[in-house]
């Protein structure tokens, strides 16, 4: 009988969880996934190989010549442990969404002047949205 509870219990619970983050993943997806969902994840890792001598997605959060990027989107802007922002990015208040990797990747001198960032951004909007959903894939899993 004790069995037969503790086997519904964790049922329930799993339910919940399932059910939780399937609520949450479909509010997250409706709000922001229009731009990752027209990318492909496979280019987008191409295309990061641009990006790793001064940026991580692995495990441990490595910090280069930038800070880490792993689980990126979600993440408030300038919160890397241990990494040295320029002043734009210590003093700006916003949660790295799509669509604000969007508006960087496409310009970011003149999305946030007064940032170190040495990249001079990604003309096409395909291969921006190739990036975020490899990006989103590394921020979500792993």
């Amino acid at each position: 009988m004790i069995r037969f509870f503790l086997g519904y219990i964790t049922f329930a619970v799993a339910a919940l969880y399932l059910n939780s983050t399937a609520l949450h993943a479909k509010t997250i997806e409706g709000a922001e996934a229009a731009l990752s969902a027209k990318g492909n994840a496979s280019k987008g890792k191409r295309i990061f190989n641009n990006c790793l001598s001064c940026h991580a997605v692995e495990d441990g959060g490595l910090t280069r010549v930038g800070p880490h990027l792993k689980e990126i989107i979600g993440r408030e802007v300038g919160t890397v442990e241990g990494y040295r922002y320029s002043s734009a990015l210590k003093t700006a208040s916003f949660v790295w969404s799509e669509e604000m990797l969007d508006k960087w990747l496409a310009e970011p001198r003149t999305f946030l002047p007064g940032n170190r960032m040495t990249f001079t951004g990604l003309e096409k909007e395909q291969e921006r949205n190739d990036l975020l959903a490899y990006l989103k894939l590394v921020s979500t899993s792993q």
